[in-house]
């Protein structure tokens, strides 16, 4: 564990907004990478139960997604506003006494009905220009008339789970503000994350699983002991055997513990199952089968495949209608199933690290059509 705390020191001193402004390439893009890692070795699964692949029963193809029926809960900015409030503006409310910005996406509207919300967010020392166009989650709420915020970090996001978490107050303050303002549907707001985004998402969803009805993760996740939601949290992720940033099998890879030791970049080089040294971070199965259990899911996930190289464990029969799906990238890498942003990164020499994007699926649409199934109502999913 003093490797991996050492490394941590080092992320936190090198990535603040002012030295990344300062490099070069290297150290924008191990700055980029880590997120994921630094969140997941400050915890600890508690009741891990790994998910079990061969047990489960092969299909053709994945279980038809539901919508929720529960009841709209408009907020206090219904029926606003007007039509021509609609587009992306950046949008600046001031938290623990600072200034913090989030970019807010409102679709066109026909009628007053209260919108939808999905809160995304952007990799450790990532930005909401990168966010925007890696998840391209604007393009779908066009179409299906939902509402997007993507919050900016302050340098690094903070993972304590902790009320007191600047970042967790900024999150909660962004909503309210956007309730205030905006006609939301409050039953039915998400929260998503890429890379160490997935990280804060997973600790929002453990500290104000109250507000958000469902949760969607890519190439980060955590569940610490501390993680007491208030109710069964359905969760989606999506993730990478060949991720080399933050492998699946657990540990570090090779290329962030060289690039943290000031060591010459490696060739990044395939994941070890299991690693030599975990540095404490935990196998991605071992998490999400802990969430699994959390949510009183069944141990044994229907498996499907739904793609050549993608196939998705399915856990059934989880508390208050919640549930966990998870999809599992054969050859993929640290980035975003489908985007075009990150499939084109790929050709790069530092883009390479992250490994090639996937287009078989479309964790977008799938996210999306996860979130749709879930709201909250009396507390339950």
């Amino acid at each position: 564990m003093h490797m991996i705390h050492v490394f941590i020191g080092f992320l936190i001193r090198v990535c603040r907004p002012s030295s990344v402004r300062r490099q070069k390439g290297r150290i924008v893009t191990m700055c980029v990478l880590f997120g994921a890692i630094v969140g997941a070795a400050c915890s600890s699964s508690p009741n891990v139960v790994p998910t079990q692949p061969a047990s489960g029963t092969a299909t053709a193809a994945a279980p038809t997604a539901a919508v929720s029926m529960a009841p709209v809960r408009p907020s206090s900015g219904c029926p606003g506003p007007n039509p021509s409030a609609s587009g992306a503006a950046t949008e600046t409310i001031a938290v623990a006494g600072a200034q913090r910005t989030y970019r807010r996406y409102l679709p066109e509207h026909t009628d007053d009905r209260p919108s939808p919300v999905v809160i995304d967010l952007h990799g450790l020392v990532g930005n909401i220009d990168q966010q925007v166009a890696i998840s391209a989650f604007e393009a779908v709420a066009a179409r299906e008339t939902f509402i997007v915020l993507t919050p900016q970090g302050a340098g690094t996001w903070n993972f304590a789970e902790d009320a007191a978490n600047v970042d967790v107050q900024f999150i909660t303050s962004m909503l309210d503000e956007v309730e205030a303002t905006a006609c939301v549907d409050t039953a039915r707001v998400y929260i998503d994350g890429y890379s160490g985004g997935g990280v804060l998402a997973s600790v929002l969803a453990c500290l104000r699983g109250d507000r958000i009805a469902a949760v969607g993760l890519v190439s980060g996740i955590r569940r610490s002991a501390a993680c007491h939601p208030p109710r069964p949290i359905p969760l989606v992720v999506f993730y990478g055997k060949q991720d080399v940033v933050a492998p699946y099998c657990g540990g570090v890879g090779n290329v962030p513990l060289a690039l943290a030791q000031n060591l010459p970049r490696p060739t990044p080089s395939a994941p070890t199952c299991p690693p030599d040294n975990l540095f404490g971070v935990p196998p991605v199965e071992q998490v999400v089968g802990s969430w699994a259990s959390a949510d009183g899911c069944g141990p044994d996930p229907n498996v499907v495949q739904v793609a050549v190289d993608v196939e998705e464990r399915d856990f059934g029969g989880c508390d208050q209608a919640s549930a966990v799906r998870f999809f599992v990238i054969a050859d993929g890498g640290h980035s975003w199933p489908g985007s075009k942003v990150q499939k084109e990164m790929s050709n790069s020499a530092d883009g390479a690290i992250f490994r090639p994007a996937t287009d078989t699926i479309d964790a977008t649409q799938l996210m999306w059509t996860f979130f749709k199934g879930h709201a909250l109502t009396g507390g339950t999913p």
